[in-house]
C-alpha cells in the first residue's frame, strides 16, 4: 500500500515544458530623425537609422538569450519559418534592429558551398524573412499613432497640467535649445527635438556648441516629458493602443501551445509602445526603456494546463549582457504562473472579434458609415460622380474646340 502511494505521489505532478518565447524589444541605438547639427553630418549617416553600436547591441542581446540554459534549445536551432517569426514596424530603425537581432541569432548557420565558403555573407548569416512589409504591423506595434482613439487621448494628455508644468518649468532651457538649433519648440515637436539631440550626443554627430555639456539635462528632460505623455490609468487608451497586439500574441499563444515544437516570436518596436505596455499592466519602471530593452513572455505547458511567465530588462548592456528579472502584470494572480485567460483580461472584445478590421472600426474610431450610409457605398457614388464630371468636362472641351475651329473658318 505504501509503495502504491509513493508511486502515485511521484507521478502526480506534470513536467513543465517551454512551448513559446515572445520577445518584445525596443530598437537599437539610432541617429536622430531631425536634421540639425553643430557641424557637418557625416556622409554615412541617414536620419532615423540605427547606428553601428545599435546593430551590435541588438546582435549581442540575441546571442545572450541563446546562451541561457532554458532558451538554448529554442534559440540555437537553424531558421525554420514554422518555428520563428520576426515582426517590425515600417520604420527603418525598427526593421534594421530586427535584422540585426536575426544576424546575431543565426550567425554562422547560413548555407555554404561544398568547399565551405559562405554563400550569402562573409559571416554565413542565415537569411531570414522579416514580417515588416505587412500593414497590420503598424497597428500591432504602433497603434498609439494609428488608432484615432489612442491618438486623440494622447493629444489630450499633451495638454495636461503635468506636461504643461514640465514645459513651463524648463522654458528657459528649451529657449536655449531652440536658439541653438534655430527652431521654434512646442508641445508637438519637443520630444522629437530632444530625442534627436540625445541620439546625436550618443553618436558621432556633433551638438551645437552652446549645447555641449548639457547632454544629461537633455536626456533627463526627454525622459520626464516622455513619461508625462503617457495617459496613465486610462483603460480606453490601453485598449486602443494594445488591442491589436494582444489579439496577435494571445492568438499565437493559443496556437503555439498545441504545436509539436516550441515557437519563437520577436517583435521590434519603439520605446513608446513598451512604455504603454508596462504602464497598462502596472509593471514598475522609472526611466524610459533604453535601446534594445526587452520584455520576454514565456509560454509553458504543464499537463493540460498552460501559463505565462514574464521577464524584463529595460537597460541591457552594450555587450548584450542582460539582467532579466521576473515581473508580474497587475492582472496576474501569480508571478510564477499566469494563465492566458488572466493575461488577456480586459481585451476580450478585440480577441473575440471576427477580424482586426472589425475591431479597428468599432473600437479604434474608424467609421464604416456616415449618417447610416456605408462608407464603401459613398466611395462608389463619389467615384461615379467624379467620372461623370470628367466626361462632361471632356465633352465641353471638345465642343469648345469645334466652335473655335468653325469661327476660324
Amino acid at each position: 500500500m505504501t509503495l502504491v502511494a509513493l508511486f502515485l505521489i511521484g507521478f502526480s505532478g506534470c513536467e513543465e515544458t517551454l512551448k513559446g518565447l515572445y520577445i518584445l524589444q525596443k530598437h537599437g541605438d539610432m541617429y536622430g530623425t531631425m536634421n540639425f547639427t553643430g557641424g557637418p553630418t557625416p556622409s554615412h549617416v541617414t536620419l532615423g537609422m540605427i547606428t553601428e553600436k545599435g546593430q551590435k547591441r541588438a546582435q549581442a542581446t540575441a546571442k545572450f538569450l541563446a546562451q541561457q540554459d532554458k532558451y538554448k534549445a529554442l534559440l540555437t536551432r537553424a531558421y525554420d519559418y514554422n518555428q520563428f517569426s520576426f515582426y517590425s514596424t515600417f520604420e527603418e530603425h525598427s526593421k534594421m534592429s530586427s535584422l540585426a537581432f536575426t544576424n546575431g541569432l543565426f550567425a554562422g548557420k547560413g548555407p555554404k558551398t561544398d568547399d565551405g565558403k559562405c554563400i550569402f555573407t562573409d559571416k554565413c548569416n542565415q537569411p531570414v524573412p522579416l514580417v515588416s512589409v505587412m500593414e497590420k504591423n503598424e497597428y500591432l506595434l504602433k497603434a498609439y499613432n494609428n488608432c484615432p482613439v489612442a491618438s486623440a487621448i494622447m493629444n489630450k494628455k499633451k495638454g495636461s497640467k503635468e506636461f504643461k508644468k514640465l514645459m513651463k518649468d524648463n522654458a528657459v532651457f528649451l529657449k536655449t535649445v531652440a536658439k541653438a538649433i534655430e527652431l521654434k519648440i512646442n508641445n508637438d515637436n519637443v520630444l522629437e527635438v530632444l530625442e534627436t539631440l540625445k541620439c546625436n550626443a550618443e553618436s558621432e554627430i556633433a551638438l551645437p556648441a552652446s549645447l555641449v555639456g548639457k547632454e544629461q539635462e537633455i536626456t533627463q528632460l526627454f525622459y520626464k516629458l516622455s513619461l508625462a505623455e503617457i495617459p496613465r490609468d486610462d483603460q480606453s487608451y490601453c485598449h486602443a493602443s494594445l488591442g491589436a497586439f494582444m489579439r496577435e500574441i494571445v492568438s499565437n499563444m493559443n496556437a503555439d501551445i498545441k504545436a509539436k515544437d516550441p515557437i519563437v516570436h520577436h517583435y521590434s518596436t519603439d520605446g513608446e509602445f513598451m512604455e504603454i505596455f508596462l504602464d497598462c499592466y502596472d509593471i514598475p519602471f522609472t526611466d524610459r526603456p533604453e535601446y534594445a530593452a526587452m520584455i520576454v513572455f514565456e509560454l509553458w505547458s504543464e499537463g493540460d494546463a498552460s501559463f505565462v511567465r514574464f521577464f524584463s530588462d529595460l537597460k541591457p548592456a552594450l555587450d548584450g549582457t542582460s539582467d532579466l528579472k521576473a515581473v508580474k502584470p497587475n492582472v496576474c494572480s501569480s508571478t510564477e504562473k499566469c494563465p492566458i485567460s488572466e493575461f488577456s483580461k480586459g481585451y476580450e472584445t478585440v480577441i473575440g472579434a471576427e477580424s482586426l478590421t472589425e475591431w479597428f472600426y468599432n473600437e479604434c474610431g474608424y467609421r464604416t458609415t456616415v449618417n447610416n450610409v456605408p462608407i464603401l457605398i459613398l466611395d462608389i457614388v463619389l467615384a461615379v460622380l467624379f467620372v461623370v464630371a470628367l466626361v462632361i468636362a471632356i465633352i465641353a472641351l471638345w465642343s469648345l474646340c469645334r466652335q473655335t475651329k468653325k469661327m476660324q473658318l
